[in-house]
């Protein structure tokens, strides 16, 4: 996100929880706690992206934590374990 836009815009309330596509994979190097908070502020879209790179992360063996797993499902609302 272009932040100079989007303080132009006075829209920066809406997006201070938010991510680029490219920070997505930033979102797996946060503590559990911190990535539910994170992903829950994210667009729909957005969460989708989470919750297929964490189902891509988890076929490679490189996302193995229940409990990590169980914080990405319950913020996104998507199944990562089972393709849907």
């Amino acid at each position: 996100l272009d932040e100079d836009v989007i303080q132009a815009l006075g829209v920066k309330q809406y997006y201070k929880n938010s991510i680029g596509i490219d920070d997505v994979e930033k979102v797996f190097d946060l503590q559990t706690t911190e990535l539910e908070k994170k992903i829950g502020g994210l667009s729909e879209s957005l969460k989708q992206a989470v919750a297929g790179r964490a189902r891509e992360l988890y076929m490679d063996g490189r996302l193995d934590s229940v409990k990590r797993i169980k914080a990405i499902e319950k913020a996104t609302g998507h199944n990562v374990l089972n393709v849907e």
